[in-house]
Order: structure tokens, then sequence, then C-alpha cells
């Protein structure tokens, strides 16, 4: 593990809901109260929720997976690796991460930035419209030999 990467965040313990409250309240504390900068300027979250959700929509995602972001389901994986996207983001130049930029991503231009042996990737949209100019897009655990094959390649395709 990286030197600045934070150890994950377990349940130690606690139930479902407190532990899932603990995490919320960490990720709250990496993108609102104090954010990451991430080439001079701040990566922001969109505060917007789902429905009845009581926790922004961002955090619902990087914690969780499924096909639709109606239809995703609780990921321990995900979630005990929270407190990581913010260290990642604010460390992207250390060597043991990857970082490329994507301008041709059909849903805006990107930035990825992978960590290829713990197998995490943090995405983060160009997004003109908002002061900060970054949102958080999405943090995941890469699954599989042939995801982790294709953001190796991408990395150096898209390199900058």
């Amino acid at each position: 593990m990286s030197n600045f990467l934070p150890t994950k965040m377990e349940p130690d313990g606690l139930g479902f809901s407190e532990y899932y409250d603990l995490v919320y309240e960490v990720f709250l504390e990496d993108f609102l109260e104090n954010p990451p900068v991430f080439q001079g300027r701040k990566v922001v979250i969109l505060k917007q929720f789902l429905d009845e959700e009581t926790k922004y929509e961002c955090f619902v995602h990087i914690t969780s997976k499924g096909p639709t972001t109606r239809d995703r389901l609780f990921c321990y994986e995900r979630t005990k690796r929270v407190p990581w996207i913010k260290p990642m983001i604010e460390n992207s130049d250390d060597p043991s991460l990857l970082r490329w930029y994507d301008e041709h991503n059909p849903k805006g231009a990107s930035w990825s930035i992978y960590h290829p042996n713990e197998r995490y990737l943090v995405v983060i949209r160009e997004i003109n419209k908002i002061k900060s100019g970054r949102i958080l897009i999405t943090a995941y655990c890469v699954e599989g030999d042939s995801s982790h094959q294709k953001l190796l390649k991408y990395s150096k395709k898209y390199k900058k």
C-alpha cells in the first residue's frame, strides 16, 4: 500500500447504519468541509439526492454497484475504501499511481487516477459550468484482470 493511503475503513463491530453513517461523515469532511485540490482546482461533488435518499447521490454511487443508479446494491469493498479517494486525488503525481486525461469520453472530458497495485480507480470530470471546474464522478475497485489490463492500456494511450 502507498504511504499516503489511510487504512481501509472497517466496521469494527458497528452495525450497518452506524458504519455507513461514519463513512458518510468522512466523505462529507473530505468533499464539503475540506475538498481535495487537483492541479490547483478544488474537486467537489454535486449536491443532489436520489428520490428519498438521505445521502448525496455521489456517495451512494461510490459505495454501491449495479447496472443503473437506481438499481445499485451496497458494496462493502467500495465503502471501506472511501477514505482513499481524497489522498489519491491529492497525490496523483505519486509514482505508484497512473493518471490520464480522456478528452474523448462521450460523457465529458475526465481525469482518471488509478492505483494498479490496489486496483482502485478515481474519476474526476471537467465541468466548466461550476466554479471549481472539477467534480468527483466515481471511485471503485477494479474487478477482474481484463478490466485491469484495459485501464493500463488507457493510461498509456491518454497519459498527460
